[in-house]
């Protein structure tokens, strides 16, 4: 979970939420505004009103034979920067080996998962904030969603 005022990210079990299994203190230098997890469980990443989106490693551990636990490395794999205004929405794909992010700023910024390379930046045709951002591994695409303004209705 994400959202805490100390910018801090808690790893909880799913059958259990009040069972906290690993916290990150001072994740981001501002709230984390969003989060997304990769297909296959092995990426966290984590967006910010500091611009910053953050990639981390979920590490599973067996330390007894019935309990399976995971957590997150105590540094991120990459701080990948380009936004100048707050985040809104992350996706990260390992297939794709992509992160992508967008906000306030009306641009979809894409990284490289493996290198944390800035690949390209993709503006909202008519420059609006993106409020929902996926990506499709079969269509080796992204999708996104920006409100209609008041004066321009039915135009995303």
């Amino acid at each position: 979970s994400v959202g805490y005022a100390s910018a801090c990210i808690k790893v909880s079990a799913v059958r259990r939420p009040e069972r906290v299994l690993s916290i990150v203190d001072g994740a981001h230098a501002a709230p984390i505004t969003c989060c997304a997890l990769d297909s296959g469980g092995g990426f966290l990443v984590t967006g910010s009103e500091d611009c910053t989106v953050r990639a981390w490693r979920v590490v599973s551990r067996h330390d007894t034979p019935a309990a399976k636990m995971s957590h997150l490395e105590p540094s991120p794999v990459h701080t990948l920067r380009g936004h100048t205004h707050p985040l809104k929405q992350v996706a990260v794909s390992r297939e794709l080996d992509v992160v992508a992010s967008a906000g306030l700023s009306g641009a979809v910024l894409l990284h490289a998962l493996r290198s944390g390379k800035l690949l390209r930046v993709v503006p909202h045709p008519l420059g609006r904030p993106i409020q929902r951002l996926c990506l499709s591994t079969s269509l080796h695409a992204f999708i996104i969603y920006a409100p209609p303004c008041p004066s321009e209705p039915g135009q995303t």
